[in-house]
């Protein structure tokens, strides 16, 4: 009788390699973004209203009213415990920022860890490499916030398969988005409608509907609170009297930019929306499940695309672009992972190396032609006031942010003087929490006050896509220093009066819920056009 042959030792695992790749990947996109880390001016808008909320006024930010100047509910509730504990800005949002910014390499290379090539050069070296993904992993802005939500549904879309959909799971990462901010719901319109158009009968709808409620719970507070379900900065920077022709115009420049100033992000974008094209054909063509789940993923981040492209994009270069890259990066892993088998045939590899050659020999023949274009808006690289990391961990003003917030301390100075100071400004950020809550800010641009928001905007004197100066109406100024409206235009004073009542009022008195339902209805819009008629007559 033979004795059995030995068994062969098990080959090493490869599990603990992959998981320090996964963690190095993560740590160096954070290194990245950290060491070009800066902040906003625009950002310390919502800190003002987190300030004035920590000490007591509740979420405003003049505090004589309730208007919502921020569009990311969700992040203004996390930096706002935060600010509690530090009472400063710039190093808790960056903080935070990078928090988020780690959590989406590693949600997203979470599919990838198997699979080292795919997780270095799918995902890690496009988002590495990409300037504008990089400039807003820090900025104080929502995207890193919005770009771990996207990750976390996009990698929970992909991996379900057709026995087990994560109602839950899909319709609570597409609700925090939705929640962080309100228009990246149409990234998860196509993916979501397409399931529930799919599997109609197997929906867990208390799953599905209880994910979604924080952004549902959010608007009806909103609409209590505000008097109204969305930001006031929708009605600023979006106007019926811009031609939707010029928004496009502006928009299709601010895609331009993307090229002219992170070619790589827009290599990764063009590379997104050519996967998707593809694959929503084999899916028709074959009826391939997965090709159907990454065709709808890429769907939701074209339509966001087109409507990026539809308000004009953004002052900030390549800010609105950041999301739709996200996705993108991982629809290009997603793709990397099906070629990798195929790339040691000669025919395969050729192809794909004259693709690449091809979008190299692009790129270069187009950005000087992109260098040389004047591009109207203002796209700007960085923030109108900027505050950057310089030498361990020392924030240091721009000289325009400096004046700001010099601004802001004088008048605080004059409002503690007197007991209340009001002043008209256009950049209200550094100075608005300089300031105080006993300053009161009427914003040219109306990105914080609810009257000129509805007000039509002065066209020849527009410097940049979404920032909209207003001219303030005849006794406007005394209405908000003294509380009289006897000297502005009586129809305007009629419908200030039924705002007023909407954002000053009592919270809970009768009148106010009764003007805030009238109000929404447009029961007093009568008096707005008649407004606007008679100062056109005037003209």
């Amino acid at each position: 009788m033979t004795s059995p042959s030995p068994t062969a030792p098990a080959p090493p695992s490869r599990e603990p390699l992959t998981r320090v790749l996964w963690v190095v990947c993560a740590a160096i996109v954070v290194a990245l973004a950290g060491v070009r880390a800066w902040v906003d001016e625009d950002v310390f808008i919502t800190f003002r209203t987190i300030d004035n909320f920590v000490n007591g006024y509740g979420l405003r930010w003049n505090v004589d009213e309730r208007v919502q100047t921020f569009t990311h509910p969700l992040w203004m509730m996390l930096c706002t415990p935060l600010y509690y504990v530090t009472r400063e800005v710039s190093t808790t949002v960056t903080v935070l920022c990078l928090a988020c910014t780690a959590g989406v390499v590693l949600v997203a290379g979470s599919r990838y860890r198997a699979r080292p090539l795919v997780l270095c050069l799918g995902l890690g070296l496009p988002l590495a490499l990409s300037s504008s993904f990089l400039e807003y992993s820090t900025s104080g802005f929502e995207n890193p916030l919005v770009h771990l939500c996207l990750a976390w549904f996009a990698i929970e879309y992909l991996r379900h398969d057709a026995g087990a959909t994560p109602w839950g799971t899909l319709a609570l990462a597409g609700g925090l988005s939705s929640l962080t901010r309100l228009d990246t719901t149409l990234f998860f319109v196509p993916p979501l409608a397409l399931l529930l158009l799919l599997r109609w009968r197997s929906v867990r709808w208390w799953r599905f509907l209880a994910g979604l409620s924080p952004i549902f719970a959010w608007l009806l507070f909103s609409l209590f609170y505000y008097g109204f379900a969305f930001p006031n900065t929708k009605l600023a920077k979006i106007n019926e009297e811009i031609p939707l022709a010029d928004y496009m115009v502006q928009g299709s420049f601010y895609a331009l930019d993307l090229l002219r100033r992170d070619p790589v992000g827009f290599t990764v974008l063009c590379v997104g929306i050519a996967s998707t094209v593809v694959r929503g054909w084999l899916a028709v063509r074959r009826r391939d499940p997965a090709c159907l789940r990454m065709a709808v993923l890429g769907a939701g981040m074209m339509l966001y695309c087109l409507y990026v492209i539809g308000i004009g994009g953004c002052y900030l270069s390549g800010r609105f672009w950041t999301a739709p890259i996200v996705i993108a990066t991982i629809l290009w892993s997603e793709e990397l992972s099906r070629l990798m088998p195929r790339l040691a045939s000669a025919r395969v590899a050729a192809v794909a190396a004259a693709v690449i050659a091809a979008v190299v020999v692009g790129i270069v023949v187009c950005r000087p032609v992109l260098e040389r274009m004047e591009y109207p808006g203002h796209i700007l690289p960085e923030a109108r006031a900027k505050v950057f990391l310089d030498d361990g961990w020392t924030w240091q003003l721009t000289d325009s942010a400096q004046k700001y917030r010099e601004v802001g301390i004088r008048k605080h100075a004059l409002a503690e003087a007197s007991g209340k100071a009001v002043y008209l400004a256009r950049a209200i950020g550094l100075a608005g929490l300089a300031g105080g809550p006993k300053v009161t800010i009427i914003d040219r641009n109306a990105l914080a006050d609810p009257l000129l928001a509805r007000l039509p905007c002065n066209l020849r004197h527009i410097r940049m896509i979404g920032h909209f100066p207003r001219p303030v109406p005849e006794g406007y100024k005394r209405a908000r220093t003294t509380g009289s409206l006897d000297a502005m235009q009586p129809a305007l004073q009629e419908y200030y009066r039924a705002l007023r009542t909407v954002v000053s009022g009592p919270l809970f008195s009768w009148e106010r819920l009764r003007t805030l339902v009238a109000f929404n209805l447009g029961a007093y819009d009568h008096f707005l056009a008649e407004y606007i008629t008679t100062v056109q007559r005037s003209k």
